[in-house]
């Protein structure tokens, strides 16, 4: 599962970095709202939110039915933004993530 992927390996590995993580929930797999563990994260860098229609993933991912993903911004961004990476799904582009966000933290 990614989200315990980004975790482990990204909030826990890096506690004291200066990030902001959003989280957002889908439908998929018959998902509903209770299924989300709203301990999971467990960071005050982690803000999580549902997406009951997937307007997310169709506006970031060009995919209404998009999940597993994550879209990494510089912390200058704006909504029509530049990503500075993007993969689906987490866990096959883990090292591509790792290495994006090490290039951002310096």
């Amino acid at each position: 599962m990614g989200a315990s992927w980004v975790r482990k390996n990204i909030l826990e590995q890096n506690p004291d970095a200066d990030l902001g993580v959003h989280v957002v929930w889908v439908p998929q797999l018959g998902a509903t709202r209770g299924d989300v563990d709203p301990d999971l994260f467990g960071d005050p860098r982690v803000t999580s939110y549902w997406d009951p229609k997937g307007a997310v993933p169709e506006a970031v991912l060009g995919d209404p039915n998009g999940w597993d993903a994550y879209a990494l911004y510089d912390g200058d961004a704006e909504w029509a933004g530049t990503t500075v990476g993007m993969g689906v799904p987490v866990i096959a582009e883990a090292d591509k993530l790792r290495s994006e966000l090490e290039g951002l933290l310096g």
